[in-house]
């Protein structure tokens, strides 16, 4: 079987678990709240949130899906996507996140397990304008 079409994405967009000291491959890119892919800091780095982020890749993998925040990706709000079972998640699946306490949404791409059993999520995040996109254990 080849690569992952996710593995693609990550070499694309790369996987900034250090905080901005990775290099980027292809194009620069870093979390922003509300960043739809343009550099508005003059920074060099395209800036997207994770909703964004999300739509970005999809599109790159062939996929036509019209932009959608991250609550309209919701399985009563949208007509492409649904729902699969948490025991069922495979690599590449959209993952989304809701915290009540603190009234956040958030979106990536399931990954896998590491090698404590965490479950892992390829996404973009971080307090404004943050780190790349990355890697990382799913925390909410």
């Amino acid at each position: 079987m080849g690569k992952h079409w996710l593995d693609d994405a990550i070499e694309r967009y790369g996987n900034d678990q250090n905080n901005g000291r990775d290099p980027y491959p292809i194009d620069r890119y870093e979390y922003r709240w509300g960043g739809n892919g343009e550099d508005t800091n003059g920074n060099g780095k395209r800036e997207f949130d994770c909703s964004h982020f999300v739509n970005r890749v999809l599109r790159d993998a062939g996929y036509n899906i019209p932009y959608q925040s991250t609550p309209e990706m919701a399985k009563n709000y949208s007509k492409y996507y649904e729902e699969v079972d948490p025991n069922d998640i495979q690599k590449g699946d959209i993952v989304l996140f809701y915290d009540p306490k603190r009234n956040i949404r958030h979106v990536g791409f399931y990954y896998g397990k590491d090698e404590k059993g965490r479950d892992l999520i390829y996404n973009s995040s971080g307090n404004d304008y943050g780190r790349g996109p990355s890697i990382n254990p799913m925390s909410w």
